[in-house]
């Protein structure tokens, strides 16, 4: 009877330590149970154990990863380039610790530049270890130092400032904070001059177009004054021939005051004629 007491109690206490050890492998929402960083060598730069800019994992979203590479040199050699999803406050960040986790591969940026058309069927491993290490997640972009065939970034490819990544984590058991940002892709140098010569353009063509209808306005204001010059002569002429004529009529001799009045109007005339030209 004691026998099967004991015997009672101990299976109870397994099925608790159980219980305890499942209730373990779910995140807690809010808890930072990752982090991630992009790893590896190309060219003249290297990063290994989380020395890169870090991204918190705090469960189930989207995540993007950021390597900035403006000060390597000879980038097209020497390729392994890895993200690395490392445990924090939990054993492992591997498919034995959360038995549900699944990681996918969003897309990835080189320059801003989104790459297309890789096979990426295997770049991921959800159970990484590596001697006496934590277990970790990786996705490659790069595998050959690692016996992984996946080449997500081809061979050649001259990486000028940034590689950037984006994946989804889930399966955790608790709702993440996502952390990613729109990528935008840089202006080359040619689309920069493009835009600087429609711009000049544009700025010479409105000032020729201010400059004629500066020209255009004086020419009509000059006319104009020309013209009312013109017409305030004649008038004054034909004014002063009239007044000589009522005075050659008054003493007689009203066939000069006609010849005075028509002069006077060829004369007027003549002047309106010149000033228009």
């Amino acid at each position: 009877m004691k026998m099967t007491k004991i015997l009672a109690t101990m299976a109870a206490s397994a099925i608790s330590v159980s219980a305890f050890a499942a209730m373990s492998m779910t995140a807690n929402a809010g808890d930072v149970i990752g982090k991630a960083d992009l790893e590896g060598q190309f060219g003249t730069i290297s990063s290994w154990d989380m020395s890169n800019t870090v991204t918190e994992i705090d469960g189930d979203a989207q995540y993007q990863v950021v390597w900035d590479t403006a000060e390597a040199t000879n980038t097209a050699d020497n390729f392994f380039v890895t993200v690395v999803i490392a445990p924090q406050g939990v054993d492992n960040f591997t498919t034995d610790t959360f038995e549900n986790l699944s990681v996918t591969l969003d897309e990835v940026y080189i320059d801003g530049v989104l790459l297309e058309g890789y096979d990426a069927s295997a770049a991921v491993n959800t159970a990484y270890y590596e001697g006496d290490k934590p277990g970790t997640t990786r996705i490659y972009l790069r595998g050959d130092w690692a016996q992984n065939s996946t080449k997500i970034i081809a061979d050649n490819t001259d990486i000028q400032s940034q590689i950037k990544v984006v994946f989804t984590v889930s399966g955790t058991g608790a709702e993440g904070t996502s952390n990613v940002t729109e990528t935008v892709a840089p202006t080359t140098e040619a689309e920069t001059t493009e835009a600087a010569t429609t711009t000049e353009a544009a700025t010479t063509e409105a000032a020729a177009t201010t400059e004629a209808a500066a020209t255009t306005t004086a020419a009509a204001t000059t006319t104009a004054a020309a013209t009312t010059a013109a017409a305030t002569t004649a008038k004054a002429a034909a004014t002063t021939a009239a007044a000589k004529t009522e005075t050659a009529a008054a003493t007689g001799d009203a066939g000069v005051g006609v010849a005075l009045v028509a002069i006077g109007a060829a004369a007027a005339c003549a002047f309106v004629a010149k000033k228009r030209d």
